[in-house]
């Protein structure tokens, strides 16, 4: 179970970390529902049960919040500051609520393996009409041969999410796919709404204890890589 929900963990940073999301009328600030299914898994009722079923995206011109939740009463989030490139992870699990904060160490780690693994981006002319908007399909490919298809739009203008390995795809992804540790997971935009978002959804909670993320692995049960 503690690794299950590290997993999640790892599934909502994920999702933040691999793109990012900058009627056809350009919006700033607002929300943006993501549908999540898990396409070629065998899944039994309980392990479904577990597993989010959307995810939720919040953003301004500033910040963005992605989240998601679980079974069980469990909940993630992960707020991405602009300005910084800082991003806050918020893991509500059962009750014990903490918040992981980037170092500069680790945005620095971040963007050696970004510039090490460049992702070709090869925009096609296939469209695809998605929660309202025209959507361009691109192909990346990781150099590893490696490649996976994203279908987005540059009508919605914000940093939602942080610009690492889909820097190049300069719009927002309204569907994509996540394949990790062999778990494959399928995102679709659902609804994009524009409007105003409270910024008190940027700020870390007050009953969230902050903590480095050894001290997160090590409370769920994990291992940090330096161990």
């Amino acid at each position: 179970m503690k690794k299950f929900i590290l997993y999640f963990a790892c599934i909502t940073f994920q999702i933040v970390a691999n793109g990012n999301v900058f009627a056809q009328k350009v919006i700033s600030e607002g929300k943006l529902v993501y549908e999540i299914t898990f396409p070629d898994m065998e899944l039994d009722s309980k392990m479904a049960a577990m597993l989010p079923t959307e995810s939720v995206v919040y953003f301004n011109e500033k910040f963005s919040r992605t989240e998601s939740s679980m079974g069980m009463g469990m909940s993630s989030a992960a707020i991405v500051d602009k300005k910084t490139g800082h991003t806050t992870t918020l893991m509500d699990m059962m009750g014990t609520k903490s918040a992981i904060v980037t170092t500069d160490e680790m945005l620095a780690d971040a963007k050696k393996k970004s510039e090490l693994e460049k992702v070709q981006v090869t925009v096609t002319d296939e469209v695809k009409e998605i929660a309202g908007y025209t959507c361009k399909k691109a192909i990346l490919n990781d150099g590893s041969g490696t490649s996976f298809e994203v279908y987005f739009t540059d009508k919605i203008s914000s940093y939602a999410q942080m610009s690492t390995e889909w820097k190049d795809l300069n719009g927002c992804p309204l569907e994509f796919s996540i394949d990790q540790a062999g778990m494959k997971m399928r995102l679709v935009a659902k609804s994009v709404t524009a409007e105003k978002v409270s910024e008190d959804l940027f700020k870390i909670p007050a009953d969230y204890k902050i903590m480095s993320q050894e001290e997160m692995m090590k409370l769920f049960g994990g291992e940090s890589k330096g161990e």
